[in-house]
């Protein structure tokens, strides 16, 4: 019986340890640059789901250096694409907590004024049959207030 217990012990270890090493060879065996050119071509295609997986390892292995900016925003836009909206505005309020001076801001203005409009924009409000006119607007007024904020700071954005 205590043969059997160290069995299922050594078992599950081993189960655990290759789950954990088949993980890692992802970007392991590729440069960053193929990962990131792969996940690129899967985001083109439509491939949201592969986008965001190897995006996610890229940022993981690499969180500094000559792709992160690029590999957050291009998460950005695959979590907003792929209906994903809280995790969308999460890196967007993380961009811009920790790049307050990018070049772009512009588009994360757009971008996160997008992902309110759409989470305003609820299907389960008209199945249910909820006025759209008499409903919270919380959102509504928040994608408002960026659209606003984008115009103001950036007249020759186009966005």
């Amino acid at each position: 019986m205590i043969c059997m217990k160290y069995l299922v012990v050594i078992l599950l270890l081993n189960l655990v340890l290759a789950d954990c090493a088949n993980n890692n060879n992802v970007i392991l065996d590729h440069c960053p640059s193929d990962v990131y050119t792969y996940a690129q071509q899967k985001m083109q295609e439509g491939n949201y789901t592969e986008a965001i997986s190897k995006f996610k390892a890229l940022e993981n292995r690499y969180p500094v250096g000559q792709y992160a900016p690029q590999v957050k925003l291009n998460l950005i836009y695959a979590y907003y694409k792929s209906a994903n909206l809280q995790m969308a505005q999460a890196y967007i309020e993380d961009f811009l907590r920790f790049n307050p001076d990018y070049s772009n801001i512009d588009y994360l203005l757009y971008i996160r004024s997008l992902t309110n409009m759409v989470f305003d924009d609820s299907k389960t409000q008209g199945f249910y049959g909820v006025n759209h006119l008499t409903s919270n607007s919380d959102y509504a007024s928040i994608a408002l207030f960026n659209l606003t904020q984008l115009l103001i700071y950036y007249p020759k954005s186009p966005y």
